[in-house]
């Protein structure tokens, strides 16, 4: 079958359905509890521009709109949201959440002086300085940006120096800010020593590398990652001060509120999402770069509201 030749992304939503991704602008919905879930397979054609959607980010808001990702077709700037009827595919409204972030020079992040007038010029023809402006940045512990969709349409937008957290909704607009006056904790000298070291290798091996080592902030940012879960909550990762082997997480309520803060083993990825209630699955990465799949349980005192 061609769904299974050619899924690029699935996703199980609030409605208890099993959603793909799939070519040529379909989103296929299934009942993961039938035994045979590609027999009962219904499609839902988002659009008809040839195959602008691409994976992940997939929503369902509270009206029952489906917000699918993609390319906008004939434009240089990027993505769009659209928010699609389930009853016919047709496009509802679109957003663009990704305009919404700061740019690299709002963020302090530079570009290299080897850059040559032609290619800067060229970049920005093409609308692509931003991807210049990547190949150097950010510094270790520099500014970075920050962005999670939820399953139910919220998008969740922040910068690493600062302890604020912008929440919108599916139409993009304003729903709640979490803020605290907070600074992350100093680097031990062990973590610039190796930050020092990481931007020399950079320097080293790829040739338009801006940093040096004066550009190493003296604390960690006080965000480190976001993500929503499958609950709605919002998941605030943190720099731990003084804990080589743990990492920790503030934890919020779909309306904002603090609701309890939780800590875990280093080395543990739940960027995904994928936790429910108190108890997550994660990514692990060994020494090896061989990442497996790990169940954290977190106790009833952290998840308790």
């Amino acid at each position: 079958m061609e769904y299974r030749r050619y899924p690029s992304s699935t996703a199980i939503l609030p409605d208890g359905h099993l959603w793909i991704v799939s070519f040529e602008d379909k989103v296929l919905r299934a009942d993961p509890a039938q035994d045979d879930v590609s027999a009962g397979l219904e499609v839902v054609r988002v659009g008809s521009s040839g195959s602008w959607l691409y994976d992940g980010l997939l929503a369902l808001d509270p009206e029952g709109m489906l917000i699918a990702s993609g390319g906008e077709p004939d434009r240089r700037d990027g993505l769009r949201r659209r928010r699609v009827s389930l009853r016919d595919g047709s496009t509802v409204s679109k957003t663009n959440p990704w305009a919404l972030r700061p740019t690299p020079e709002e963020m302090g992040w530079r570009l290299s002086p080897k850059f040559s007038r032609a290619e800067l010029a060229e970049a920005e023809e093409w609308n692509a300085l931003g991807y210049l402006y990547g190949l150097g940045g950010p510094p270790p512990y520099g500014t970075d940006r920050l962005m999670a969709f939820s399953t139910d349409g919220r998008v969740a937008l922040a910068v690493t120096t600062t302890y604020r957290v912008d929440i919108y909704d599916s139409l993009l607009r304003p729903v709640t800010v979490i803020e605290r006056d907070e600074q992350g904790p100093q680097l031990t000298a062990a973590e610039r020593r190796n930050a020092v070291a990481h931007t020399a290798a950079r320097r080293r091996d790829e040739e338009f590398y801006p940093y040096v080592d004066s550009d190493i902030p003296d604390r960690k940012p006080p965000l480190r990652d976001l993500w929503f879960d499958r609950d709605g909550r919002l998941w605030l990762e943190r720099y731990l001060a003084n804990e080589p082997q743990q990492q920790g997480a503030d934890v919020y309520g779909v309306d904002g509120d603090y609701l309890f803060s939780a800590e875990w083993p280093r080395g543990v990825d739940f960027g995904y999402g994928a936790i429910r209630g108190d108890t997550g699955l994660g990514v692990q990465t060994d020494a090896l770069g061989i990442p497996r799949v790990v169940r954290v349980r977190f106790s009833a005192e952290e998840a308790d509201p």
